[in-house]
């Protein structure tokens, strides 16, 4: 009885440290801007200060603020900024 004890008690002890391990790899990897973006979005336009992105139009009386998913970097939404700026609204991602 000890020895079926034992050997379920280290099997929990390694599927525990195997089901950290896995999250905690998970929990590194973002995800980022594509190589599109690069051809889509004029990145010189975009100001980034006090870790938030900027897109400003000219002239803009209106704006929209958007937060990014918990595994999205926000440079990953210059996408809707670089429209936004067409628009002429200003863009801003915390």
């Amino acid at each position: 009885m000890k020895k079926i004890l034992k050997i379920t008690g280290m099997t929990l002890l390694a599927l525990i440290i195997l089901a950290f391990g896995a999250f905690y790899t998970w929990s590194r990897f973002t995800y980022g801007p594509s190589e599109a973006l690069k051809k889509q979005v004029n990145m010189e336009q975009v100001e980034h200060k006090n870790n938030v992105y900027t897109f400003e139009a000219s002239k803009s009386d209106t704006g929209i603020i958007l937060y990014p998913g918990a595994k999205v970097e926000p440079l990953a939404y210059a996408y809707i900024g670089g429209y936004a700026e067409k628009k002429r609204l200003l863009c801003l991602y915390p």
